[in-house]
């Protein structure tokens, strides 16, 4: 999910990356076409916090 979301918006922001590319550089690889400079990093970041914190409110509501 969270490199799905950040590969859509690296596109929005004109960022020419494939979705494979996007994940090898969120796993922290360069590729061929692209640096990691080139992915938005601050999405993955906030993409990840949001999902920890619906999942933590999953798991209070659900106790």
């Amino acid at each position: 999910m969270i490199v799905s979301n950040t590969y859509s918006n690296a596109k929005i922001e004109g960022c020419n990356v494939t979705f494979l590319e996007t994940k090898t550089i969120l796993d922290g690889v360069n590729v061929a076409n692209a640096k990691l400079d080139d992915i938005p990093k601050k999405w993955a970041i906030l993409i990840a916090h949001l999902i920890k914190v619906i999942f933590l409110q999953f798991l209070i509501v659900h106790q």
